[in-house]
């Protein structure tokens, strides 16, 4: 995820962030100098296909994929169908994508705030990983438009988001909002996939209450997972709201938007019954864990601390939302390998 600025210079005294298609152009650059004979990977294969394995972020693949099942299950009667599935899994891939893509773009935030990522230490170089995101992208795009007929559509729609997403970390919460947009855009690809025959506005009409929890779900997470990156956001020139108000200040909007908007999901039905009630409460309960110690350290270390229970909130939210289309035991089973996913990450990497 990046912007149209290509460097990582100077302007007014301020830093600017590195931007994405600069990224991608060095991705063309390369693919043209293999097709010359030229191409070089500057670091060894197998540690290039490490470093890749673990650009991605498999550990988080549940987010993106979440999303999409959420979606579908507000569409139950086809949520278990092979084209969501299919759905789920190019998401995945292509949360991936951009995670490689952030990578590259956030490489000097990152070397302050998590410099054990393999782009920070060198072995993703910038043309070759480039290339190979791009070429994961157009697979992605390739397997939306086999699931639904408008799926070129959604495809060109998520990678715009992406493009979005570096420069509208200039201004506080709009990296939030475009963030969020695109997990929404997501649970609607979800729904559109559970009923391909339907007409997209009709999918809205009734995924659009839990499109828009996906939406609420992702801007909470993501002012979590920038309050821990503060200190590597504000040197590469990005402005947050963590950024500008300080841990403790978004930890506070993070508790009042997280009191709010789970109160009102299950006031207002929004949320089923039973298990998935219990499971909505489980991820309120979780962020309230997330915001403690932000709240009561105000700094970068009370952020990390709080951050992994700020992503088990979130996986546990999107869990109570699938669980109408898939069951309580085939989401209860997703959660738990989901969640031990994540925690064997946080195991190698306090920031991973």
């Amino acid at each position: 995820m990046g912007s149209s600025v290509a460097s990582s210079g100077r302007m007014s005294g301020e830093p600017r962030p590195r931007g994405v298609a600069g990224t991608l152009a060095a991705g063309v650059r390369f693919a043209g100098a293999c097709l010359r004979g030229r191409g070089s990977l500057g670091v060894g294969r197998a540690d290039f296909f490490v470093a890749l394995l673990r650009g991605v972020r498999a550990h988080f693949f549940a987010f993106p994929c979440g999303a999409a099942l959420a979606g579908a299950a507000s569409v139950s009667a086809g949520a278990s169908s092979w084209r969501v599935w299919l759905t789920a899994l190019a998401v995945g891939v292509g949360w991936g994508v951009g995670q490689l893509l952030n990578d590259l773009v956030d490489v000097d935030a990152d070397r302050i705030d998590a410099p054990d990522r393999p782009a920070v230490m060198g072995l993703l170089p910038e043309g070759p990983t480039a290339l190979v995101a791009s070429l994961l992208g157009l697979l992605v795009a390739i397997a939306l438009s086999v699931v639904h007929p408008l799926g070129w559509v959604f495809a060109l729609s998520s990678a715009s988001l992406m493009l979005l997403y570096a420069p509208a970390k200039g201004l506080p919460v709009l990296g939030n909002v475009t963030h969020g947009a695109l997990m929404a855009l997501l649970a609607l690809m979800g729904a559109a996939a559970a009923a391909p025959a339907l007409p997209l506005v009709s999918v809205l009409g009734v995924s659009w209450p839990v499109i828009g929890l996906v939406f609420a779900l992702a801007v909470l997470y993501l002012q979590g997972n920038y309050e821990k990156d503060r200190d590597g956001d504000a040197q590469a020139g990005y402005h947050t709201l963590a950024v500008v108000t300080g841990v403790r200040g978004s930890s506070g909007v993070r508790t009042v938007l997280g009191a709010s908007l789970y109160s009102a999901a299950a006031v207002l039905g929004l949320i089923g019954r039973g298990p998935a009630l219990w499971l909505w409460f489980a991820s309120a309960l979780a962020l309230a864990v997330s915001v403690a110690p932000s709240l009561w350290r105000g700094n970068r270390r009370g952020a990390l601390l709080g951050y992994r229970f700020a992503v088990h909130s979130t996986l546990l939210g999107f869990a109570a939302l699938m669980l109408p289309g898939f069951g309580a035991g085939g989401t209860v089973g997703a959660l738990v390998a989901a969640g031990l996913l994540v925690e064997a990450a946080f195991a190698r990497s306090p920031n991973p």
